[in-house]
């Protein structure tokens, strides 16, 4: 999972419940300093990123994703809007619509949908697992 400022905090969090019931889930902590170029298009294939934004047009994450949209890497988004770079860069959008809030220049957008979408996901994706066996 990937996200910057709160859908950091987010993403390390939802990290953590995926690992709760899957194998293996991570957390991009810094997309600057992760080398993505050393991830092979046959490792891409087999990996899913979700990326989360509340704006949708975060820089970084477009930049990072990037790598992975060339690699036909599984891309999954959850953000304030359908319309947005990075829902349009993803496989699949997930978002949600609430007002954005900020104090001076801090976001304080709530991240209560993405937590909530992250959490319901990661028990579909169990059901639907489960259901294959």
């Amino acid at each position: 999972m990937i996200g910057i400022g709160s859908s950091k905090v987010t993403a390390e969090y939802g990290a953590l419940y995926f690992s709760s019931i899957f194998n293996m889930s991570v957390s991009i902590q810094n997309p600057l300093l992760n080398p993505v170029s050393y991830i092979t298009r046959d490792l891409a294939n087999k990996i899913c990123i979700i990326a989360l934004s509340v704006s949708g047009e975060t820089e970084i994450i477009i930049n990072y994703l990037t790598h992975f949209v060339k690699s036909e890497a599984t891309i999954v988004s959850i953000t304030n809007s359908s319309k947005c770079t990075i829902a349009e860069m993803s496989d699949i959008n997930i978002p949600y619509y609430i007002n954005t809030e900020k104090i001076k220049s801090a976001d304080i957008t709530s991240q209560v949908p993405a937590i909530f979408t992250i959490e319901k996901l990661a028990k579909q994706v169990n059901r639907y697992r489960l259901k294959g066996k």
